[in-house]
């Protein structure tokens, strides 16, 4: 078998029938990357992929297998068990270890973060150095999968599943980012109930709807710019990649779906900053969490009911 002819047919057959990579790899579903690999023999078609690329460029499949054009050529397993073996062993491996690597390096990197974290750096700056810390190791995971998906798998279905565990990572990492950032990095009394005194600890609980934010407007002088962009601006931001992940994990759940699992997942760490004393319970905190994610929602799914106009 020689992989060369195999992909100057695959060629050669394609132009024949005067349609594009994209075309061929929307007809497949695969990448166009893909036909490109295949077309310069820097890889082959995944053996379950060799009937309906074989249908689409005319051919039978073993004339595909053996890289010309002969109907009298004879049909055996043998040659299909030497196109899987060879298939294998021209794959390229280099994006593959690249992306491993990457991992690796993330989950050092998190690990002596988590060690080392915060040593000399005031509350208010370590606030949005943890969100900066978080869009790095975030875009590092992101840039890995790419990687992946796009110079080591072939078909669109792999590509997809490559993506959602992409985005179940990122879930699962910027949650426990979000939960070192507002208990474990705090001095906590791990679940000691002080009976009513921890209305008074590391500013209590409030229960009243938009206390809170009114104070910061009309105190805007005194709380302007850090502790407001902070409490008002960071509130409402922090959770808005939360949202936008468990969308590309999860699907098109309804409205009331999304909000009610926003709601308890928020409620759970306020209810936990204030029973370990690590920090207020806030219902205006829930209001503006659950705001941001409702922003997220609203315009991910608006542009998608646009671009589905287009398209139409």
């Amino acid at each position: 078998m020689d992989i060369d002819k195999i992909s100057d047919l695959i060629k050669t057959k394609r132009k024949e029938r005067k349609i594009t990579q994209e075309e061929l790899a929307d007809k497949l579903g695969v990448t166009e990357k893909a036909i490109s690999r295949w077309e310069t023999g820097r890889g082959t078609p995944d053996i379950s992929l060799l009937i309906p690329l074989a249908k689409e460029l005319k051919i039978e499949v073993f004339e595909l297998l053996s890289g010309e054009e002969n109907r009298n050529i004879t049909k055996n397993i043998e040659s299909i068990i030497e196109y899987e073996e060879k298939s294998k062993k021209i794959k390229n491996k280099k994006p593959f270890v690249f992306s491993i690597i990457i991992y690796l390096l993330v989950i050092f990197l998190l690990l002596y973060y988590l060690k080392y974290t915060y040593a000399d750096v005031a509350w208010g700056e370590r606030y949005l150095f943890h969100l900066f810390v978080t869009i790095v190791f975030s875009s590092m995971i992101i840039f890995a999968n790419w990687n992946l998906y796009t110079n080591y798998y072939d078909k669109e279905i792999d590509k997809n599943k490559i993506k959602k565990i992409t985005y179940s990572i990122l879930l699962i990492f910027y949650i426990m980012m979000i939960l070192n950032m507002t208990i474990f990095d705090r001095h906590m009394h791990a679940f000691v109930w002080q009976g009513w005194n921890n209305y008074y600890k590391y500013g209590g609980m409030n229960i009243i709807s938009f206390r809170t934010i009114l104070k910061y407007f009309i105190d805007i002088k005194q709380y302007w710019p850090r502790f407001f962009i902070i409490n008002i601006f960071g509130n409402i931001v922090v959770f808005m990649p939360v949202q936008y992940f468990m969308i590309k994990v999860f699907g098109k759940l309804s409205f009331k779906k999304y909000l009610l699992i926003n709601i308890i997942m928020i409620s759970l760490i306020e209810i936990l900053q204030f029973a370990t004393s690590c920090g207020s319970l806030d219902i205006d905190d829930l209001i503006l969490n659950v705001f941001g994610m409702s922003i997220v929602y609203y315009f991910y799914f608006r542009g998608n009911v646009k671009n589905n106009e287009k398209e139409k």
